[in-house]
């Protein structure tokens, strides 16, 4: 079954060494208070939070109203435990392979698969010996809030 994904107002534009995000500002669903402004950004000044010492990293890209969008590095070994989130996720997976689990059904991922997480699926994932790297997109922003509780990387001066 081919699964139809919600056009996303975001374009990426990806250079050599840097990593820019355009919000083109068309809103992913109908908002009652006004539209942020478009945001540009390059990498250097993207938040980057960490779990376990590093062993899982996530670079914030860009958060609006109604999407949110992060760059979700897991270290080799490293597991994502069985737990649900209240809106729909995707992921593409840059890098690494992997299983992933939702609703009870095992797939194996590895760089180039792209995959859809229904609101509230029950997902957990068993990452290989090497590093994973993926873009992690919420249809809603509230559910990236857990990465709050994750440690700020500080930057050297």
């Amino acid at each position: 079954m081919t699964q139809s994904l919600k056009p996303l107002s975001l374009g990426l534009i990806l250079g050599a060494s840097a990593l820019a995000l355009v919000n083109l500002g068309a809103p992913l669903r109908p908002q009652a208070s006004p539209q942020p402004s478009a945001q540009v950004s390059g990498a250097e000044g993207l938040e980057l939070r960490q779990l376990g010492g590093g062993k899982a990293t996530i670079r914030h890209l860009a958060r609006g109203q109604g999407a949110y969008l992060g760059r979700l590095t897991l270290k080799g070994g490293v597991d994502v435990p069985l737990h649900r989130d209240p809106t729909e996720e995707y992921l593409v997976i840059e890098r690494g392979h992997g299983v992933i689990t939702v609703n009870g059904v095992a797939h194996q991922l590895s760089a180039g698969s792209v995959v859809y997480m229904p609101a509230q699926a029950e997902v957990s994932f068993k990452n290989s010996d090497e590093e994973l790297v993926a873009l992690q997109v919420f249809a809603g922003p509230e559910s990236a809030d857990k990465y709050l509780k994750w440690a700020p990387v500080q930057r050297a001066p």
